[in-house]
């Protein structure tokens, strides 16, 4: 099948740099100068061509046009800067200049998925972070230079100090935010050529602020997942230990949660969250801080609850409490939004310093009290 792309080169800067990103995602492309014949471009069977940027302005005496039969052989076309003006210039538009200029990285959403760019499936559910650089503004970086895999099935624990990019890694996974530089993957396919909808068909969340619909406990625990039973999410509260406290309210499953789930309590809430998460049954499970609002007692049943749910799946856990990470297949240690360790709990007690701090300033934690 012939994938091929054309770029008409208007004398860009990048017009070498447009290619290789469009080598680098396996698509054939050839860079032809703005002046070329279209006949020549027919005779390459291109699936789509890119007008590249320029120097010129379409309004000055020599501005140069490509072959106005290029907007007649029915193919995609995108214009970027000089190439978009061009373009709308030779289609009957125009063009005006602005009071201010706007350079810089833009993201663009693949919505729809085409021949030419397909959307990517997961082959399994290994989840690996391949130099990964973001940053919420230009001024600090929030993750930089992150590599680390999560084999499938596996349970990978992150830890660090409150602002060291714990739960950015769950945000950027999740694609509340897409990275700088570097990628993530799923089953080998780079999230980015995903749709989100097709990419939370594979994750269960239950974050440290957990969100709930102003509807009852049974519509909460079912939301978003369809033909779902009354016995099954029954069930799903059993496995999250949540059941026997519906029970005690007064319309029991049907009871309303009110806005944001106000009328109960943040462990309460979490539980639901746990219970949509067991009916969810996905290959990935993302926790982030998921014993917050547990005291001692409740924190062991918690875990029960969660070793449960994590059989047989991906897991990232975002943990705070040490106590919930021990039997992790290995701890990503963050600092300044580095990793600055990483290992099983065993391996990093015995060679790294940070980690060893970490663990005896929380076991003497354990031994205080309050008088």
């Amino acid at each position: 099948m012939n994938n091929t792309i054309i770029v008409l080169d208007f004398g860009s800067q990048y017009t070498q740099l447009i290619a290789r990103r469009l080598r680098e995602q396996g698509v054939y492309t050839e860079i032809l100068p703005f002046n070329v014949k279209v006949d020549e471009i027919k005779a390459k069977k291109p699936k789509g061509i890119i007008l590249s940027g320029g120097p010129a302005s379409v309004y000055a005496p020599d501005a140069y046009f490509c072959d106005e039969g290029v907007f007649k052989l029915k193919l995609p076309i995108l214009g970027i800067c000089y190439g978009m003006q061009t373009m709308a210039m030779q289609l009957g538009g125009l063009t005006e200049t602005s009071d201010h200029r706007e350079f810089g990285y833009a993201s663009v959403l693949m919505e729809n998925a085409t021949a030419l760019l397909p959307l990517q499936t997961p082959n399994g559910y290994t989840v690996q972070f391949e130099q990964v650089n973001f940053s919420y503004d230009a001024d600090k970086v929030t993750l930089k230079n992150i590599d680390f895999s999560v084999p499938q099935n596996s349970f990978t624990a992150i830890i660090g100090t409150s602002g060291s990019g714990k739960t950015t890694l769950l945000n950027l996974l999740l694609r509340f935010w897409d990275v700088d530089s570097g990628k993530i993957t799923l089953g080998g396919a780079d999230i980015r050529h995903m749709e989100q909808d097709q990419l939370m068909k594979y994750c269960s969340v239950v974050f440290q602020d957990n969100f709930l619909f102003s509807c009852s406990i049974a519509e909460n625990i079912a939301y978003g997942i369809e033909n779902v039973t009354e016995e099954a999410i029954i069930n799903a509260a059993k496995q999250a230990r949540i059941h026997d406290f519906i029970m005690t309210l007064p319309e029991q499953y049907q009871t309303k949660v009110g806005e944001r789930g106000q009328l109960l309590s943040g462990g309460q809430k979490q539980r639901i969250s746990i219970a949509r998460a067991f009916l969810q049954n996905r290959p990935i499970l993302l926790l982030d801080e998921p014993t917050a609002f547990s005291d001692a007692k409740n924190e062991a049943d918690l875990m029960r609850a969660f070793h449960a749910l994590m059989q047989n799946k991906t897991v990232i856990m975002v943990a705070h409490r040490l106590s919930s990470i021990t039997q992790a297949d290995q701890i990503i240690y963050l600092e300044n939004g580095k990793i600055i360790a990483q290992g099983n709990h065993q391996a990093l007690l015995q060679t790294n310093a940070a980690y060893q701090t970490l663990w005896a300033e929380y076991q003497q934690a354990k031994s205080w009290t309050i008088h």
